[in-house]
């Protein structure tokens, strides 16, 4: 159409020298929108899942950093930091990619009770998320979802209907079932029949399943895996508790072909609470990275815990300076500040990359040297860390080469003593390397020296109460226990109140133990399989239960019905192994105990003239 106003013709066809200008700036704008207006979801746009990675529209692999909020339930405290200011700070100061929104479901004020307020603190969330272009995760928080499955798939629908003509949503349909429920009969059917419903109405959207065990068994998952396009699988870990032993879980999961989202982390125990586990934390954060795993942290809240973020009383709209931050704040902060996939722009330096030497010796905690002494026969493993998205390279004696990061040596020998060589290569190409020195003392007179006359006993054994003692086992062992104790060495390698899967060499054939409790509460537990010999002890009810955990204060106890008929006590220890809380029970299958004990963690003992039916850790949050 000819311009019908000559008039203002110049703002269409300016002078020669406007012309430049014009055209300057014209590039200048087009160039630059771009840049100022990338984010997170406007970068990668719609996800899915190829093989066993999440992957971008353009079918690249994509991993995302961020935070998850805290229960939304009324009156748990957390739920005021639902609100678009605080997205908005999250964004802006956190640089994080993705949200988490964890609406509670069956616990008191959660969605059950109070369908609408909880409903609305999600989507306040989720429309923040959108307008600063985050990927959010709408959670459906629960540990018994099977149990709510028609409000689910109500909820999901729901939800598929708003948001799922969007990219940022995922669904999380179940965050964590408890170590009771089975992935084949409870959690698979449940999710099938919610992903079916959300699928009649969003076909493509990222779907996120639990998994058995607090969604720690992603490996279970993974052998029988949900015949349906976009789903990934949910693996939750906290570094003070969880270690080497679940990333082995996690990577057989991932070898299996399942792709997998961690949509909650600490940096702390499992029970939420205790100091931050930094080395145990860089160890996750590496894997993470490694393996593409996005993640969200856990949790965005000031309740006086060691998993919040903030400290007592930080502001509900963001704007929060350091010293309203956690020692858990500050170190995710600074994760989610420099993850490299889905951030707005940044990039891997071209200078060498440093490389923190790490080892662990029979499963034990990490440590950080790289000047290393063993014992022959021990089991050592070496994980270095340094940024993601590069490549390692070993040598070592005897030849020794790897082109793995993480290198494991069962049974060491003393001619493996020496200096290995470790090589990263980052991104832009650029090598840093490391020299590891092991040392590799003689066995000695083995792990029997000091263990005269020792007890037979079989796998699985347990010891309890006040003494010093020594046994002697030929049983294979495929994890031990110990808390409240003095003492606990296996073949002279400490396991004193710690849990581990990590066997030393059997000496002879043999595992020699030494147990010293100077308390009547001190325990010791192995399990694994027997090579015939006669258990000490008699074994517990295998029929008795108690769930949920971690639990709110209210624990449900479910009693083998052979012994309901019969007096039962119900005692609960707490770390220190005091009594906290008694109860005598009789002609009851079912026990629901409610308590007002702080979070923590917590020993619950029921037993009857007779024998102990139960005698196992919870967690109350």
């Amino acid at each position: 159409m000819k311009n019908q106003n000559p008039k203002n013709s110049h703002y269409l066809f300016p002078s020669a020298f406007n012309m430049r200008n014009w055209w300057t700036f014209l590039i200048f704008t087009l160039l630059s929108f771009p840049l100022l207006s990338q984010t997170p979801v406007s970068s990668n746009g719609a996800l899915s899942v190829n093989g066993n990675r999440i992957v971008n529209e353009n079918n690249e692999v994509v991993s995302f950093s961020g935070t998850s909020l805290f229960w939304s339930n009324d009156g748990w405290g957390g739920e005021k930091y639902y609100n678009a200011d605080v997205v908005d700070w999250l964004q802006q100061d956190w640089e994080i990619s993705l949200i988490r929104a964890a609406m509670g479901v069956e616990e008191p004020g959660g969605y059950i009770q109070n369908p609408t307020s909880n409903k609305n603190k999600v989507t306040t969330v989720v429309d923040a998320a959108i307008a600063n272009g985050l990927y959010v995760i709408i959670d459906w928080h629960s540990h018994h979802a099977e149990d709510y499955q028609a409000q689910a798939i109500s909820f999901f629908q729901e939800m598929a209907t708003q948001y799922g003509n969007t990219d940022h949503v995922i669904y999380e349909i179940y965050n964590e079932p408890l170590g009771g429920s089975s992935w084949s009969n409870d959690i698979k059917p449940y999710a099938e029949a919610v992903i079916s419903a959300i699928r009649a109405i969003d076909p493509d959207n990222l779907i996120i399943v639990g998994t058995p065990t607090w969604s720690q068994d992603v490996d279970v998952a993974s052998a029988n895996p949900i015949n349906e396009n976009n789903i990934a699988y949910t693996l939750h870990f906290y570094a003070g508790t969880h270690t080497q032993y679940l990333r082995d879980k996690a990577t057989t999961a991932l070898n299996n072909g399942a792709a997998l989202m961690v949509t909650e982390w600490g940096t702390v125990n499992a029970s939420g609470d205790g100091a931050v586990a930094q080395s145990s934390t860089q160890e996750w954060v590496s894997f993470m990275e490694e393996n593409d795993l996005s993640n969200a942290n856990w949790s965005v809240n000031d309740k006086v815990e060691g998993a919040s973020v903030l400290k007592l009383g930080a502001s509900v709209n963001g704007g929060w300076s350091d010293g309203m931050l956690t020692e858990s704040g500050l170190l995710v902060r600074e994760i989610t500040r420099n993850w490299e996939n889905g951030s707005n722009g940044g990039g891997n330096s071209c200078d060498p990359t440093a490389i923190t030497p790490v080892y662990r010796i029979n499963g034990a905690s990490a440590v950080t040297s790289s000047q290393i002494s063993v014992t022959a026969g021990d089991n050592l493993e070496l994980a270095p860390t340094a940024a993601s998205g590069g490549t390692w390279s070993w040598t070592g004696p005897s030849g020794f080469t790897s082109n793995t990061r993480v290198v494991s040596f069962s049974n060491v020998q003393e001619s493996q003593a020496g200096n290995y060589a470790v090589t990263y290569t980052n991104n832009c190409g650029t090598n840093s390397q490391e020299t590891i020195s092991i040392e590799v003392n003689g066995a000695g007179g083995g792990g029997n020296e000091t263990c005269q006359n020792p007890t037979s006993v079989s796998v699985p054994f347990t010891k309890e109460g006040v003494d010093e003692a020594c046994f002697e086992s030929s049983g294979n062992i495929s994890f031990v226990n110990s808390w409240s104790v003095d003492l606990l060495e296996i073949n002279g390698v400490d396991f004193t109140n710690k849990w581990s899967n990590s066997m030393p060499a059997k000496i002879d054939g043999k595992y020699y133990i030494r147990y010293s409790s100077s308390v009547g509460w001190g325990h010791f537990e192995m399990s694994g399989s027997s090579n015939n010999t006669t258990s000490a002890i008699e074994a517990k009810s295998g029929k008795s239960v108690i769930y949920p955990t971690p639990s709110s204060g209210v624990i449900n106890i479910e009693v083998d019905e052979n012994e309901s008929n019969e007096q039962l006590n119900v005692n609960i220890f707490d770390a220190n192994g005091n009594v906290v809380y008694q109860k005598d029970i009789s002609g009851s299958s079912n026990i629901k105990v409610h308590t007002e004990l702080p979070a923590g963690v917590y020993r619950i003992r029921v037993a009857n003239d007779q024998k102990i039916l139960i005698d196992q850790n919870t967690i109350i949050k």
